[in-house]
């Protein structure tokens, strides 16, 4: 291990206000390795140590966004503010707070020994006129280290079978091509793209993530192919995630000292995204 000054800048949640160093931060070089932000709950976690150093909560929020403009995280205890879509006044957009939008759920241990963050997932419901729920009941892991979501069996084949029966009204095209792991790909049109059902994930207590086709179906090389981002995560012994992909333009907050996890749902339905954080220094 090896420890070094790390500077961050200072927020009052609309914008960056002075840069602010940390002192004695411990870190690992890996020869080989890409640098890799450590964001769990334990002592050499990042969040742990700015905690200590700067004197903050023990609270850390991300909002990934969707394209490569830069996206916030935050550490410590504050409102967050995100340019809104509402008129322009004077040289700047009004901000929104999207701080009361956060639904929060309780964290959980993964399963299977596993190190990270988890939370109950009860259910998945695709919204397309009338709306069909399929259970789940496991516990689901949460943070950054998958891209697509994974839901256990045999709860993704019921999901999937949904899946394509919402779609067969709406005449969506299906296609054998396939990205990676995802094999159940279509050819979409602009007007049908607009006509893709929301799917909702329910979380234990009074917390769900609402995801528009933005989140769910992955566009294949710029073409009019187009991907359903959730798989399966295998017939034996497999554990829920819910990948990056579907949390793009939500705001995501983990707050370990009261062990919960909120989000704040869509951006985009808010009118603003992830890339909407003023990050002209003050």
């Amino acid at each position: 291990m090896s420890s070094d000054t790390a500077t961050l800048n200072s927020t009052d949640g609309f914008v960056p206000t002075a840069p602010v160093k940390l002192n004695g931060i411990k870190f690992k070089l890996v020869n080989g390795k890409k640098d890799v932000l450590a964001l769990g709950a334990g002592a050499l976690a990042f969040p742990t140590q700015v905690s200590a150093a700067a004197r903050v909560a023990k609270k850390f929020a991300y909002c990934l966004g969707g394209s490569a403009n830069p996206a916030p995280i935050f550490f410590g205890n504050i409102s967050y503010y995100f340019d809104s879509g509402l008129p322009q006044q004077g040289d700047r957009y009004p901000e929104l707070d999207i701080t009361p939008y956060l639904k929060y759920t309780p964290l959980k241990t993964p399963a299977h020994g596993k190190r990270g963050y988890a939370l109950e997932i009860t259910s998945v419901t695709l919204n397309a006129g009338s709306a069909v729920t399929v259970k789940v009941s496991d516990d689901a892991a949460i943070g950054t280290g998958a891209l697509y979501t994974r839901i256990v069996e045999p709860a993704y084949t019921h999901i999937r079978q949904a899946f394509l029966s919402v779609l067969a009204v709406t005449g969506f095209q299906r296609v054998s091509s396939h990205h990676g792991p995802l094999d159940l790909c279509f050819n979409i049109t602009v007007g049908q793209y607009r006509s893709a059902p929301l799917i909702t994930f329910t979380f234990g207590r009074n917390s769900s993530l609402g995801v528009t086709a933005d989140n769910y179906l992955v566009n294949v090389d710029n073409s009019n192919i187009y991907c359903f981002g959730i798989i399966s995560a295998g017939a034996k012994k497999g554990s829920s995630v819910i990948g990056t992909f579907q949390q793009q333009d939500n705001l995501v907050e983990f707050d370990l000292e009261k062990k919960r996890v909120g989000m704040t749902g869509s951006l985009i339905a808010l009118r603003s995204n992830c890339a909407n954080f003023n990050f002209t220094r003050a």
